[in-house]
Order: C-alpha cells, then sequence, then structure tokens
C-alpha cells in the first residue's frame, strides 16, 4: 500500500499552540519567503533575565518574569529562520543590552539592512531608587529581509513610536504590546493582504493589529492558555468589526456619512472585548 503523502504545512489567520522552531509545526516546516513580514517579542536574553529576577534593571525588586530566557544558540537559530521565512522587514522587541546580539545574528542570517526603532512609553515605570533616570523606552531591531531595495509607508519620518503602555485592566501577558502601538508598525511596514508572522506570540496582540487593518497572520504560542485567549480574542473582535462596518455602511446608505469610531475608542473596545488575564 503506497504511503501517504504528508501534508503540506501552510498556515493563515492562525494562533499554533507550539513552538515557532517546531519541526513539522513552525518556521522550519515552511518554505524561505513565506511571510511578507515578521514582528515579535521574544524572550529575554540571559543576562537580562537575570537583571529582569534580580529587579537590577530596574532599581528596585520586580516581579520576576515567568517565561525562560533565550539562549545566544536559539537567538541565533530565531534570526536565521526569522530571515529565511521573511521576505520584507523583520521588527525584533529587546533590550538595549540584547540589541548587540538580535543586529549581528540577522546580519550574519543575510539580512542586508537594519535600523533601530524606539517605542517611548509616557506613563513607563520610574526609577524607584532615585539611582538614576528610569528606562524610557524599548528598541526595536528592524531589518530588511528581502532581495532589492527596502520599502516601506513612512517616507521620511522618525522610526520612533510614542504610546503608552497597556492598562492593567486590559492586559492578558505581562510583557503586552499595546494594539495603538503594534497597528501603527503594520501599517508603516507592510501593505494590505501581506502575511505577519510572529514568532513568540504573546498577547496576539500581533494577529489583532493584522486582522484590523486587513493583513493576514499567523502567530505561535507554547502557553495553551495564551494561545487559546488570544486566538478567542482575535476572533470575537474579528466578529464585532465586521458588525461595526456592517452598520455604518447601513447608515451611511440610509442617511449620508456617518461619524465613525475615533481609533481610540475602536481600540479600547477590542481591548475589552476579551477578559483581562487573571492575576
Amino acid at each position: 500500500m503506497a504511503k501517504h503523502a504528508r501534508k503540506l504545512f501552510r498556515p493563515i489567520d492562525q494562533v499554533i499552540c507550539a513552538s515557532s522552531l517546531d519541526q513539522d509545526r513552525g518556521l522550519l516546516a515552511l518554505p524561505p519567503n513565506y511571510f511578507n513580514h515578521t514582528i515579535t517579542d521574544p524572550p529575554y536574553s540571559e543576562y537580562v533575565h537575570r537583571k529582569k529576577m534580580s529587579g537590577s534593571s530596574k532599581g528596585a525588586v520586580s516581579t520576576p518574569v515567568t517565561f525562560d530566557a533565550l539562549t545566544l544558540e536559539e537567538l541565533q537559530t530565531m534570526a536565521f529562520e526569522i530571515v529565511r521565512t521573511t521576505s520584507g522587514w523583520a521588527q525584533i522587541f529587546c533590550a538595549d543590552d540584547d540589541m548587540r546580539s538580535w543586529r549581528e545574528a540577522l546580519s550574519a542570517a543575510g539580512a542586508m539592512r537594519w535600523v533601530t526603532c524606539i517605542w517611548t512609553k509616557p506613563n513607563g515605570t520610574p526609577q524607584f531608587r532615585g539611582e538614576g533616570p528610569s528606562q524610557p523606552c524599548e528598541h526595536i531591531v528592524t531589518a530588511w529581509c528581502g532581495e532589492g531595495r527596502p520599502i516601506w509607508n513612512g517616507g521620511g519620518k522618525m522610526g520612533h513610536y510614542s504610546v503608552p503602555t497597556e492598562p492593567s485592566s486590559t492586559r492578558r501577558h505581562e510583557t503586552q504590546k499595546p494594539l495603538r502601538l503594534m497597528k501603527n508598525l503594520v501599517l508603516d511596514f507592510t501593505m494590505p493582504g501581506d502575511l505577519i508572522s510572529d514568532p513568540y506570540g504573546g498577547a496576539g496582540t500581533t494577529g489583532m493589529a493584522a486582522r484590523v487593518t486587513g493583513r493576514r497572520y499567523v502567530l505561535w504560542e507554547m502557553d495553551k492558555d495564551h494561545a487559546e485567549r488570544s486566538s478567542a480574542w482575535i476572533g470575537a473582535a474579528s466578529e464585532q468589526l465586521s458588525i461595526e462596518r456592517m452598520y455604518h455602511r447601513a447608515r451611511g446608505a440610509a442617511f449620508g456619512d456617518e461619524p465613525q469610531p475615533s481609533s481610540e475608542q475602536s481600540e479600547m473596545n477590542l481591548a475589552a472585548s476579551s477578559p483581562a488575564q487573571p492575576a
């Protein structure tokens, strides 16, 4: 009896509960240039992880992180797979101490050009001991993985994004990024219909930003609870957006132009469409 051919792994619009380096369900199973864009917030390096656990990076003892550190070998493997599977930009959130490792790994993997964007936090955590200024921002190592001249939608503006952090009442993950920030990145660096990868899905905000801006997404998250919550959140918000769009089209057809909800209000509605992470 002939063996059945192995089914190709070609995910779209999914939150996959598995390691993004899984041989059968991760980046390793995908062909080159499968994604148009990658944006992700990986675990801290071992050095930064130790600082976070001790609280020394904040000037006071902080709540220990609940995820494992990323070894240098894992970082280099991930950088290679990101560059291999991405035809456009790759964006990596990282601490300042990890910037050099990510830049070197992405360059070694074949990324032709990189720049560092920054996310400043107007409501960021202060330096509690008063021994110096607090960390005002996070860095986003941004590398072009494709061929030819890099393209984006931001013209000549700076890669500076000033957005408050996610309120604790709507936070589903300890390192969750605000939806407004992720939407801005998606709009600046991708085109409608593009497929976006997030190898460390976390709260699912990358997927939500892709969904509300007309892009596609694939997220990986090893924690089953986070993966299920992310999938449910994106699904519920997608239904809500469809209803809102149908309503405004109907109102506009019947009574003329109907005011649309503000971007900030839409983000609040989407953030509230799923319960927060239990304390």
